[in-house]
C-alpha cells in the first residue's frame, strides 16, 4: 500500500509542485495555492501530532457552517447561528487548507455524535459560547477528541488568532466531562468506535474510496515526463504497464492521459 502523503511530499520536494497528487474522487475545490516556508514550518508542527495552525481551524470551521446540516427548530438543540455563504480565508498553503477541509468534512460526517456529546456533557449550558462560533467548537472538538486533548505546540505571535484561542481553552477546561460524555455515548449506542457511529451507506463509501487509485497529473512546464519517471524509480518505485498490475510501491502512465500516472490504493 502506498500511501497518498509520502508520494506526494516525494514529489513535491524534488520537483517544487511541479506535480500534483490527487485521490480519483477529488472535491469541486481545486486548490493549487503557492507554498512558503513560514507555512511548512506550522505544517511540520502538526505532522507532529502536536495540533493544527489557528488558521485550519478557522477555514475548517467556516466551511462547517456552511455546509453544516440544519435540524427543524424543534429538533436544533445546538445552534450554529444564521450565517451560512460566508467568504473562506484566503491560504497560501495547499498543504493546510487540504488539512481544513478534511478536517471540516470529518466534523460534518459526524455532527450528529459531536452535538450527542456537548448536549450529554452539557457544555452548552455551562460554558456559554456565542452561537456564530459553535461551528469552530465542532471541529476542534473533532480534533481534540481524536488526538486525545493535548496541548498544542506555541506558535507566533501574529499566528494566533484569539477567536480560537479561546474555545480551545474553553474546551481544554471542560475536557474530562466531554470524554466522559463521549465514552456515555457509546456505552448507549453499544459501538466500540467512533467510526461505528457512521451510517452504513458512509462507511461503505469510504471503504470504496481506499480503493481507488491515487492519479497524479505533471506539470510539464516545470517537470518533464521522464525526469519525474525517473525519480520514482530512484526512490524505489517500480512501473508497470497497466492499472490491473498496480500493488506496493508500483506506478504506470494514464492510457487515457499521457501526463498522468497512477499509484495503487491508499
Amino acid at each position: 500500500m502506498v500511501e497518498k502523503k509520502n508520494v506526494e511530499r516525494l514529489l513535491n520536494l524534488t520537483f517544487n509542485k511541479s506535480i500534483k497528487v490527487k485521490p480519483q474522487t477529488t472535491t469541486s475545490h481545486d486548490l493549487t495555492l503557492l507554498l512558503d516556508q513560514g507555512d511548512r514550518d506550522l505544517w511540520i508542527s502538526h505532522l507532529s501530532k502536536e495540533g493544527f495552525p489557528d488558521r485550519v481551524y478557522l477555514l475548517a470551521a467556516v466551511i462547517f457552517q456552511n455546509q453544516h446540516l440544519e435540524k427543524p427548530a424543534a429538533h436544533r438543540f445546538i445552534n450554529y447561528g444564521k450565517d451560512r455563504g460566508l467568504p473562506l480565508p484566503e491560504f497560501r498553503d495547499d498543504d493546510m487548507q487540504r488539512a481544513a477541509y478534511e478536517l471540516a468534512f470529518s466534523t460534518l460526517k459526524y455532527q450528529e455524535l459531536l452535538e450527542e456529546v456537548l448536549i450529554d456533557s452539557r457544555f452548552y449550558r455551562k460554558q456559554p459560547v456565542p452561537a456564530d462560533q459553535m461551528g469552530l467548537v465542532a471541529v476542534m472538538l473533532f480534533d481534540f477528541q481524536d488526538r486525545k486533548f493535548p496541548k498544542r505546540k506555541r506558535q507566533r505571535k501574529g499566528e494566533i488568532i484569539e477567536a480560537v484561542r479561546e474555545v480551545e481553552n474553553v474546551l481544554l477546561r471542560f475536557k474530562t466531562k466531554l470524554a466522559a460524555a463521549l465514552a456515555r455515548c457509546r456505552l448507549r449506542h453499544n459501538h466500540s468506535c467512533i467510526e461505528c457511529f457512521l451510517r452504513e451507506t458512509v462507511r461503505k463509501k469510504q471503504e470504496m474510496a481506499l480503493k481507488l487509485p491515487l492519479y497524479a497529473w505533471v506539470n510539464t512546464l516545470k517537470s518533464s515526463l521522464d525526469e519525474v519517471q525517473s525519480v520514482l524509480r530512484n526512490a524505489g518505485f517500480s512501473q508497470v504497464k497497466s492499472i490491473e498490475q498496480l500493488k506496493g510501491h508500483t506506478f504506470c502512465q494514464d492510457p487515457h492521459c499521457g501526463d498522468t500516472l497512477v499509484f495503487p490504493a491508499q
